[in-house]
């Protein structure tokens, strides 16, 4: 009787843990339901083993008392015996049952365990490759600036130096087009002013 009392406890925390993870996304939801279902006819298949139980519970115990037992006890008897035969096969097969869910389960925990530890490793790698990459552009960014404003540096330094008196100054043609054009304009006017 405290075996069942404790079965039926199990049986209920499974459910209620199932039942409470419904809501879970996609596919991990209909799982659980399946698993749900699974588990409420395991609980048929055990409530339907307590007319056996009843039975195996009312029949005379057995004892060696020398007695010649009545014949009332010898069918209580054969029909404890029975019922303790029904009992055994159906507990066996529940307990298959049992046993199949908990792999399956296990196996199905095992394999999220599995995926959330690569996407937790695929995460890592992407992270620290697009910090590499951040890090990369944070120091690139500064050389590709300079690069690029170095001709209009010689621009500026070449329009201070011209009205300072330096009129034959010339400035490289060199960077962008736009740059190159206004540095080819810029030496065609030091040319006409000199």
């Amino acid at each position: 009787n405290n075996m069942r009392t404790n079965r039926d406890k199990l049986l209920d925390t499974i459910e209620e843990t199932l039942a409470s993870m419904q809501d879970l996304p996609r596919n991990h939801g209909r799982k659980m339901r399946e698993a749900l279902a699974t588990v409420t006819a395991l609980r048929r298949s055990v409530d339907a083993l307590d007319p056996d139980y009843t039975t195996l519970l009312a029949g005379p115990p057995i004892a060696r008392t020398g007695k010649t037992p009545t014949p009332d006890d010898t069918a209580q008897r054969e029909a404890a015996a029975k019922a303790r035969q029904r009992l055994a096969r159906a507990e066996g097969a529940i307990l298959s049952s049992v046993n199949t869910l908990a792999d399956d389960h296990r196996k199905k925990v095992e394999s999220v365990a599995r995926n959330l530890e690569r996407n937790a490793q695929l995460l890592l790698k992407y992270t620290v490759i697009a910090g590499g990459m951040a890090l990369l552009a944070g120091l690139l960014i500064p050389v590709w600036v300079s690069v690029m404003l170095r001709p209009l540096a010689r621009l500026r330094e070449g329009a201070v130096r011209v009205p300072g008196g330096e009129r034959s100054l010339r400035i490289l043609e060199h960077g962008p087009v736009e740059v190159q054009d206004v540095a080819r304009e810029f030496n065609v006017m030091t040319r006409a002013i000199e």
